[in-house]
């Protein structure tokens, strides 16, 4: 299956995939697959694919004369000429193909299948300048660098091939299996492997070094995130997968074991600052709830039943007050830190709901004093107007004519008193309890207007 992967790109399959991309270039674009689009061009696919020459020839042809600016017909009908050895037609097709068609993707694999062929003829410097032209068009394509490379060992100067071969291994390692296997290296294969021995046993030696360090970063994780952290987990899975390469001895394994640890330090410190900024943003906001719990806490009238929520409060005050002068950057303060934000979070909670309570407390007793001033003063002024009224009743009484309705009130003065007391105190205390509903929000506002105020200065 290796032997027969290496040749892959120049076999039928993948163009199945070029007709259906909507990507623009190699390698990225390939995998951006659309559905298949046209007529009678799958059917001629299928029937070449299954072997019926005949079937596929007569659909190919019919679908050129159909679509004569399609480049899918003749890509296929290359195909079919180098199935019945025409490879001169085969080429023709091709290049057609590449004159038709509109994207980097496509016009790249059709010269790639050009210098494909030129290669296979053995005219191996045609087939380098068209690879050339192929990563052109696809610089991201390591297929025609490749490609381009064996042609220069076909041609006596694997010397001068090694530098590409190493430069393509860099960018992708798979590419050393490739070359220890590739059946058409034989006439420089041994120069060849002599410098990709080399270049295995660097990062063999970079692998083992990792290795080594692997359990000094688990505990690092560890050390730095509390089980169960969402980053710690990942982490973890990650570690496990490494644990696994560094049990095999491949040199694809070595490079993706080193370049995996490198890359998991380095997203542990960019965790770390971000967390750590987390946590100062974190403590800026429950610092503001804080001042808030405090200032809406200030004015509950009965401040000896705020044992336990002094507590809370001094608790999460005390535990910011910490954080706030610590190190951050070191692993044990860290996870300190994680693990009072949890505890500083839930207390806040808490004060947050007992303040509903303290709120409901403060505000009554506010609506309660201003209804009883109220309910005071227009007492006091009921309470005169029922005194005087009496005698003044008795002394205009006389200037007038007898009443029975007034001979029954002097009669009995003190009971109509008593009754006229009552029924003012009960209209003092309707009409304080509605002014002192009118200017609750008003009287609340300012107050508290005041205490911020003195906080703020």
């Amino acid at each position: 299956r290796a032997l027969f992967a290496i040749n892959a790109i120049s076999q039928l399959r993948t163009l199945y995939l070029v007709w259906r991309c909507r990507g623009k270039d190699w390698p990225r674009g390939i995998k951006d697959q659309g559905p298949e689009e046209g007529e009678l061009i799958w059917a001629a696919y299928e029937s070449l694919c299954k072997g019926s020459r005949n079937e596929a020839e007569s659909l190919i042809k019919n679908a050129m004369i159909r679509f004569s600016r399609s480049y899918q017909p003749r890509s296929l009908m290359a195909f079919y000429e180098l199935e019945m050895g025409n490879l001169e037609q085969a080429y023709f097709y091709w290049q057609e193909a590449e004159r038709l068609c509109y994207s980097p993707l496509q016009q790249g694999y059709f010269v790639y299948q050009q210098g494909r062929m030129k290669e296979v003829l053995g005219e191996f410097g045609e087939a380098s300048d068209l690879y050339r032209s192929a990563h052109g068009k696809c610089p991201d394509w390591l297929e025609p660098q490749y490609r381009r490379a064996v042609c220069m060992v076909k041609m006596g100067f694997a010397e001068q091939a090694i530098s590409a071969f190493q430069d393509i291994i860099t960018k992708d390692p798979h590419f050393f299996n490739r070359v220890a296997i590739d059946p058409e290296l034989d006439r420089g294969r041994l120069t060849v492997l002599q410098e990709m021995g080399q270049l295995w046993d660097i990062a063999e030696a970079e692998a083992k070094e990792v290795a080594l360090g692997m359990d000094t970063l688990s505990a690092d994780i560890a050390q730095w995130f509390e089980e169960g952290h969402e980053f710690a987990d990942e982490a973890n899975r990650f570690m496990e997968r490494m644990n696994k390469l560094a049990k095999i001895n491949n040199y694809v394994a070595f490079r993706q074991l080193t370049a995996g640890i490198a890359r998991l330090t380095e997203e542990i410190e960019k965790r770390v600052e971000y967390e750590i900024k987390v946590i100062n943003k974190k403590l800026d906001i429950y610092r503001e709830e804080l001042l808030d719990v405090q200032r809406e806490a200030s004015w509950f009238p009965f401040p000896k039943l705020l044992t336990e929520f002094n507590g809370d409060f001094n608790y999460c005050a005390d535990k910011i007050y910490w954080i706030k002068t610590q190190q951050l950057n070191v692993a044990e303060t860290f996870r300190k830190t994680q693990r009072y934000l949890d505890r500083i979070d839930g207390r806040l909670k808490k004060l947050r709901k007992r303040l509903v309570t303290l709120r409901v407390v403060r505000d009554t007793t506010l609506f309660i004093m201003l209804l009883g001033r109220s309910f005071i003063w227009l007492e006091v002024i009921f309470l005169g107007v029922a005194l005087l009224c009496i005698p003044l009743l008795i002394y205009y009484s006389n200037n007038f004519q007898s009443n029975f309705i007034i001979d029954m009130i002097i009669r009995q003065k003190w009971e109509f008193q008593k009754g006229l007391i009552l029924i003012l105190s009960i209209l003092a205390i309707a009409i304080a309890a509605f002014r002192s509903a009118v200017v609750f929000e008003k009287k609340k506002r300012e107050l508290f207007l005041i205490n911020d105020g003195k906080d703020d200065d």
